[in-house]
């Protein structure tokens, strides 16, 4: 090589810098490369991984309405806590409150400056939503989804017709009260069948 490059002019050391600096990107590359690899590996076990604890979430919730009520209230608490409500002082769950048609047992109470009450009950019915999640066929997917519409129109027409705010009259409650749906999905889905 070193007869080569003095015959075309190009001193031996120069050459000798050119391979070394080659040799140098080429073994970057390759770090670079294998470095690209665990990357993909890991985003690939990561994908694998959060399907599946969808999978067990999905699993868990079709055991049954006390687990969907239980996983909804869960919810609201978390949703209420990171809106910076406090549940010692800003909010009461689980309370009872008798009426002419008996107890009942809405999921919290806020308490509302100036001594206010607003009442919020979760629902949380998602087999007819798994359903359609899980459907491979267009028609059957649709028929979960109405479904799951009506069951969230159920759930809703049950809530309005307990009347909480009768209540909480002299409390100066709002003559409504909130149904927490946990999930954005799941309400985009009935509002989509039943708007």
């Amino acid at each position: 090589a070193g007869v080569l490059s003095e015959q075309a002019g190009i001193p031996a050391d120069t050459l000798a810098k050119f391979e070394a600096q080659t040799q140098a990107i080429e073994k970057a590359r390759a770090e670079e490369s294998g470095g690209l690899r665990a990357q993909i590996a890991a985003l690939m076990q990561a994908s694998v991984d959060t399907q599946s604890e969808a999978r067990k979430l999905s699993a868990a919730l079709r055991r049954g309405a006390g687990v969907q009520g239980r996983w909804g209230e869960q919810t609201l608490r978390n949703v209420l806590e990171a809106a910076g409500i406090n549940r010692r002082f800003d909010f009461v769950e689980q309370f009872s409150v008798d009426t002419d048609e008996g107890r009942r047992r809405p999921d919290v109470k806020v308490m509302m400056p100036g001594g206010g009450v607003f009442v919020i009950d979760a629902k949380c019915s998602l087999n007819a939503y798994l359903d359609a999640q899980e459907a491979v066929e267009d028609l059957a997917r649709d028929a979960a989804l109405t479904r799951h519409a009506q069951s969230v129109r159920t759930h809703m027409t049950g809530l309005s017709s307990k009347a909480y705010w009768d209540q909480f009259q002299k409390e100066s409650s709002p003559d409504f009260v909130a149904m927490f749906v946990p999930g954005d999905g799941f309400l985009a889905a009935a509002l989509d069948r039943a708007p």
